[in-house]
């Protein structure tokens, strides 16, 4: 589960920088 929740970590930044863009 450590692999998914590092995953659903990556997404949120990427969604965070995109938001931000």
């Amino acid at each position: 589960i450590r692999r998914q929740r590092a995953l659903a970590r990556v997404a949120a930044a990427e969604a965070a920088e995109a938001e931000t863009a």
